[in-house]
């Protein structure tokens, strides 16, 4: 009888260990550390190079800089050191994907706790928040499409780590009833986005906010939570000074850019149209149905106390401001995964709505789906043609690029990128008129991936023109600077890079005038080099910024393409 007990719970065990999301979780994630520890080559795709900002960063932690305190970035540190992390445990591996997976080292942790959780309940749920949260982490995709040809997605890694937290700041909110454990996700989630990204920090405090005039958290909650960040935030400053440095990064970035939110609300809405509209459908469906009669016992099982929380526990009411919260966050850098935060709210809605009428339940589920299945498609489609050319496509030669050389592309964007090579510097004078007047010589010239693959080719032979200066000269340049969207040779070289000056440099929204440290401190620069294949309306207005720190100094041309200014 024993025996026969034992071999009837066995298939139970089986189908209880396949069924929770931590073995998923942890098979993922072992997955991705021997993907990581490899050498794998990416097809390049749309603006590849803001994965470079990373290794100028972690390269400058390496030198002993603290992000926001000794240069300025995009966003805040916390993805910058992630990345540095991710360098160390595998110093080999691809850039984008180390880049791409290092928030996981935040997330993952998070997430196991949570399923964990959630899964003590349901696994249906818990494998339902799981699962989407390991296909956006992992895929190095946004939703919208930059370019027609494969390729991963440079564009976006800012976002799209920080639509990993809003994701399980959502989750939080809707499926952890109040407990410490509530409180200690709230205050790693809240305090991550804080140092991670600004517009996610106001997008879940927004989210935060009506879950506490809704109950789902509970005043003592919310207190403890902002306690615990503020004494984290606190101490951050007390040792670094990187708090107050980070607001006053993040109060000049806000003015530089006011006059261009409302443009980028009407762009992220074109772009993201279907979303919301199946969004709006859902919320007009949620409002017809509370209008409807029901009966006492469907509502009081999941009604909130008090009546104060019964007046904004609405389900159209979560809708709207997870609809909205993702609308402001994908503001800023337009295309990626801002909106995936609704998913753990409709399914919280379509878990409290189990009660209703088949028909319409059907078409509750049926509105959820057109949420839902546009942008998953969107990245699995994305994942599936890249992965489907990528053995067709050949490598970048090159030898100085170390790991950042590790891609490949298409025959044709490598013959154009050597093709262009020559034109712009038969063209160079034409390419400027052009850039004076404020023009690209393409609208679309940093998605297009010979222009890619051009970037790389052009800094492998910088680097080797700087070695056969240096070797001609019996000098050693110990700094190097680059005017351009990102100083990469330092890190290429092994030498120093100057502080005080931005990473990810872009003078429509990161570089203003330089002040007297960062005047200071170009001019210690032993090496400042302008690239001009092509000129850009960037490289222009950079120049233009660090001009005053660069007068005194020897001008040559190191290539065909860069521009030397030499101490």
């Amino acid at each position: 009888m024993d025996n026969a007990r034992e071999a009837a719970t066995k298939p139970a065990r089986v189908r209880a260990l396949l069924t929770h999301p931590a073995l998923w979780l942890v098979i993922c994630i072992g997955a991705l550390v021997f993907l990581a520890r490899g050498i794998v080559n990416l097809p390049i795709g749309p603006m590849y190079w803001d994965t470079f900002v990373y290794f100028d960063a972690v390269h400058r932690i390496n030198l002993g800089q603290i992000p926001i305190v000794d240069f300025s970035a995009p966003v805040g540190p916390l993805g910058y050191y992630a990345m540095w992390i991710m360098t160390r445990l595998f110093p080999d591996g691809q850039p984008l994907l180390l880049a791409q997976w290092s928030m996981l080292l935040i997330t993952a942790p998070l997430m196991l706790i949570l399923a964990s959780d959630v899964a003590g309940r349901s696994r249906f749920t818990a494998l339902a928040l799981t699962i989407p949260f390991l296909i956006f982490a992992v895929l190095p995709f946004n939703v919208i499409a930059y370019f027609s040809y494969p390729g991963v997605d440079g564009f976006g890694i800012y976002n799209r780590h920080a639509a990993q937290l809003l994701y399980l700041t959502a989750a939080t909110v809707f499926f952890i009833p109040g407990s410490n454990k509530k409180i200690l996700l709230l205050s790693v989630l809240v305090l991550a986005l804080f140092l991670s990204k600004i517009t996610a920090f106001l997008s879940g405090g927004l989210l935060l906010a009506f879950a506490l005039l809704a109950g789902r958290i509970m005043l003592r909650e919310a207190l403890l939570t902002a306690l615990i960040c503020a004494a984290i935030v606190a101490a951050l400053q007390l040792v670094s000074g990187m708090t107050l440095a980070y607001v006053n990064d993040i109060l000049l970035l806000a003015t530089a850019n006011s006059g261009a939110l409302l443009p980028r609300f009407m762009t992220a809405a074109s772009q993201h149209l279907g979303v919301l509209g199946a969004g709006g459908a859902v919320m007009v469906f949620l409002i017809l149905d509370d209008l409807m009669p029901r009966s006492d016992a469907r509502w009081t099982a999941n009604a909130p106390k008090y009546l104060i929380y019964r007046m904004f526990d609405r389900d159209w009411l979560w809708i709207g401001t997870l609809l909205f919260a993702g609308l402001f966050f994908e503001t800023q850098n337009t295309g990626s995964h801002g909106f995936t935060l609704l998913w753990p709210g409709l399914l919280f809605v379509w878990l409290r709505r189990q009660p209703l009428p088949e028909p319409r339940r059907t078409i509750l589920l049926v509105l959820i789906a057109l949420v839902c299945i546009p942008s998953l498609m969107s990245v699995l489609h994305k994942t599936g043609r890249t992965l489907g050319v990528a053995p067709t496509y050949d490598a970048i030669e090159n030898n100085n690029l170390r790991t950042l050389g590790n891609v490949t592309t298409k025959p044709i964007f490598m013959q154009r990128a050597a093709e262009t090579e020559q034109w712009y510097g038969d063209n160079a004078d034409a390419i400027a008129d052009l850039a004076e007047r404020g023009e690209l010589i393409s609208f679309v010239l940093y998605s297009v991936p010979s222009y890619q693959v051009l970037w790389l080719r052009i800094h492998d032979q910088l680097v080797d023109a700087v070695r056969a200066y240096e070797a001609q000269n019996n000098v050693r340049f110990s700094s190097i600077l680059t005017l351009d969207f990102t100083n990469i040779l330092p890190y290429l070289m092994g030498r120093n890079a100057p502080k005080h000056v931005a990473i990810g440099a872009d003078p429509s929204r990161t570089v203003g005038a330089l002040d007297a440290d960062a005047i200071a401190a170009v001019e210690e620069t032993d090496l400042v080099v302008h690239r001009k294949c092509p000129v850009t309306t960037g490289t222009q207005e950079l120049y233009a910024i660090y001009k005053p720190a660069l007068s005194g100094r020897r001008k040559i041309e190191l290539t065909p393409c860069f521009d030397a200014y030499i101490k």
